[in-house]
C-alpha cells in the first residue's frame, strides 16, 4: 500500500464559522417554526442542528512533529503531515500514530537537572542515611 499525503490544505477555520452558522440558522428557523406553527419550521431546524453537530467530528488538529492517518470505513485515505486545523470527512477516523507506539511520545525533560530526570542515585534508609 502506498502513501497518500494530502497536500490540499482543507481550511478548519471555514468549516468552523460555517458550521456554527449552519447551528444559530437552525435554531433561527425552528424559533420562527413555531412562533408560526409552521411543521416545515419545526422538522427544519433540528435536522439542521443535529447535521451540524455531526460534522464538528470532521474537525481535526494536526500539531506540529505529528502525523495522522485517515481512515474511512476501514480503508485508507490518506495522511496529514503538515500543522494545522484541518476539515476531513466526519466519518472517517484520523490516528495518531505517535500515541499507539510501544514507546509513544516521550515528556518533557528538564534540561535544569544534571540527571536529565533520572532519579536520585543515592540509597537511603527511612532516616536518611547512605
Amino acid at each position: 500500500m502506498t502513501e497518500k499525503l494530502i497536500n490540499s490544505k482543507p481550511n478548519g477555520v471555514l468549516a468552523l464559522i460555517l458550521i456554527e452558522l449552519t447551528i444559530v440558522l437552525g435554531i433561527f428557523i425552528f424559533i420562527m417554526g413555531i412562533g408560526s406553527e409552521n411543521i416545515f419550521g419545526i422538522i427544519i431546524g433540528p435536522l439542521l442542528i443535529v447535521i451540524a453537530a455531526l460534522t464538528h467530528a470532521g474537525l481535526k488538529v494536526v500539531k506540529p512533529q505529528e502525523a495522522l492517518v485517515l481512515t474511512l470505513f476501514g480503508n485508507y485515505t490518506g495522511t496529514i503531515k503538515e500543522p494545522g486545523f484541518y476539515f476531513v470527512n466526519p466519518f472517517s477516523v484520523a490516528v495518531n500514530l505517535a500515541n499507539h507506539t510501544r514507546l509513544g511520545q516521550s515528556g518533557d525533560v528538564s534540561t535544569k537537572s544534571p540527571f536529565l530526570g533520572a532519579k536520585s542515585s543515592n540509597d537511603n534508609d527511612c532516616l536518611g542515611n547512605p
